[in-house]
């Protein structure tokens, strides 16, 4: 199960429900990815995608449906975020399903305080927490 605390600072006035990842599915160009050394590798015109459901006390919450957003993935380069690139989100029936393509080279991240920004922005009552999910591309 993929489970990282957000940083205390940020929740402290987040009174969201907090719905952890399970068993999030990386694919690149339509198969699954494994991870590698902490990370899993792309080229740029490879698709990806990254999938889990969104559980709350261990069961899936298919009662959240019909979302569609975007979220930044970080290009990180000695330590600092250099560039944001966004990629489409869909929500169907408690699947949280995470695609496109990496525009440039690069060590690309997903991290889950990122996500949950972008569910503010649309006013969402819950949140996720989830490891960071690395790209090298």
């Amino acid at each position: 199960m993929a489970v990282i605390n957000v940083a205390e600072e940020e929740n402290k006035n987040d009174e969201r429900i907090n719905h952890n990842t399970d068993g999030f599915v990386v694919k690149v160009r339509g198969v699954i990815a494994t991870k590698v050394n902490g990370y899993y590798y792309a080229d740029t015109s490879n698709k990806v995608s990254i999938k889990f459901d969104i559980i709350l006390d261990g069961e899936t919450r298919v009662d959240i449906d019909q979302i569609v957003l975007k979220i930044p993935l970080n290009l990180i380069f000695k330590g600092e975020c250099i560039a944001e690139m966004y990629l489409d989100v869909a929500i169907i029936a408690g699947a949280f399903t995470i695609s496109g393509k990496f525009t440039t080279p690069g060590k690309w991240v997903l991290d889950f305080d990122c996500v949950n920004q972008s569910l503010k922005s649309i006013d969402s009552d819950w949140k996720l927490s989830g490891d960071k999910i690395t790209f090298l591309v």
